[in-house]
């Protein structure tokens, strides 16, 4: 060891032991950015150093099970696509108005001449209820299911003119003179179909399809008129008429839609026709309610083949992972061929049933939401 006057002192030299690590001290070096090389850095490293999968041997976007959450890396480049859809659920609700408005009263003079209001059973709109289901059987078939219910109805109330009556066009005979009638009619149906349904046509933007399967349908109608006669005071005279309809037969439908932009907006059509085969049951009841006496009644029945047509058109929005649609549109319905009250009682009173046919008509809006997965 080197002392303060220059000399070495052995004796005081401290002991090194072979084992202690060699300490180099070096005074550090800055490098100039000239002397880094870029060309060494390759594509991928981050500060010249490999990302550690890589310097760990493992892919750049590891392994990851499909449809399970990733990291965000990851989860780019996996992109999740839906499961083919194989079932389906839906709900609509119908806002429908029958075009069977019925006059069933008048009012007129003294004379018997008409002298003012009709008396006319009006109906509006009122809501129904369709549901229904799908299931896939291949790529492009699949079993379908649905039922449909709607009823509506309608009243009015007639008095009769100052120094005049009510004539009363339902009972027999007919006119028939009242003081005032009260009047209600009735309109109800409902439905149950079952299809198979396959694709037909499709295109990157369009589709139609087509399906045959079977119907059957009910169909109900009741009306009834109260009024004070005026050639028997204070008797109550009463007419009742229930009309139904069972039926059943095949189906056949048509539907297709096209997309609109890339937003999942789509406009759509669809269209059904059913030739039922069916019996309908008519009454007719005429009473003094009063007297608690019958008057007339007709009890009428008749086989027959009764055609419903419909068809609907809307716009309709699909969401993302086309797991949820919802549709809205507009519909008519055809009963071709039907018993009604507006030809029911005519033919009563004049006593020829061989020509009574009428069409009722439905005409409304819809709005669906659907399930699919």
């Amino acid at each position: 060891m080197v002392g303060a006057d220059g000399a070495i002192h052995i004796d005081q030299a401290p002991t090194i032991n072979v084992n202690d690590p060699v300490i180099i001290q070096q005074t550090p070096e800055l490098v100039p950015p000239s002397m880094l090389q870029p060309s060494i850095i390759q594509p991928g490293m981050i500060g010249g150093m490999l990302p550690q999968a890589e310097m760990l041997g493992a892919q750049p976007y590891g392994a990851c099970v499909p449809f399970v959450p990733c990291s965000p890396v990851v989860a780019q480049a996996v992109q999740q696509q839906p499961l083919p859809i194989a079932f389906s659920l839906f709900g609509e609700a119908l806002y429908l108005r029958p075009h069977e408005d019925f006059v069933h009263a008048q009012q007129v003079s003294a004379l018997g001449l008409p002298a003012g209001a009709l008396g006319v059973n009006d109906f509006d709109y009122d809501p129904g209820l369709r549901v229904g289901g799908d299931i896939a059987v291949s790529p492009t078939n699949s079993l379908a299911a649905s039922g449909s219910w709607f009823e509506s109805d309608a009243g009015s109330t007639l008095t009769a003119p100052a120094g005049g009556s009510v004539a009363s066009f339902v009972q027999i005979p007919a006119p028939s003179l009242l003081t005032g009638v009260t009047s209600t009619s009735e309109l109800m149906f409902y439905t149950a179909e079952a299809e198979y349904r396959s694709r037909l046509l499709q295109g990157p933007r369009h589709w139609v399809n087509g399906g045959l399967g079977l119907r059957y349908a009910h169909l109900e109608q009741e009306f009834s008129q109260t009024g004070a006669s005026i050639l028997l005071p204070m008797e109550q005279l009463a007419v009742n008429t229930d009309i139904e309809f069972d039926g059943g037969g095949p189906r056949a439908t048509l539907d297709g839609g096209r997309l609109l932009g890339n937003r999942g907006f789509s406009i759509y059509a669809r269209s059904s026709v059913s030739p039922l085969t069916g019996k309908f049951h008519a009454n007719y009841s005429f009473r003094n309610e009063t007297a608690g006496a019958e008057i007339a009644s007709v009890n009428f029945e008749d086989n027959r083949i009764m055609t419903l047509f419909d068809y609907e058109l809307g716009l309709a929005w699909s969401g993302p992972r086309k797991r949820w649609r919802f549709a809205a549109g507009y519909t008519q319905s055809y009963w071709f061929n039907a018993v009604t009250t507006a030809d029911f009682i005519p033919a009563v009173q004049s006593g020829n049933y061989s020509d009574i046919s009428d069409t009722i008509i439905f005409d409304g809006l819809t709005a669906r939401v659907e399930h699919l997965w």
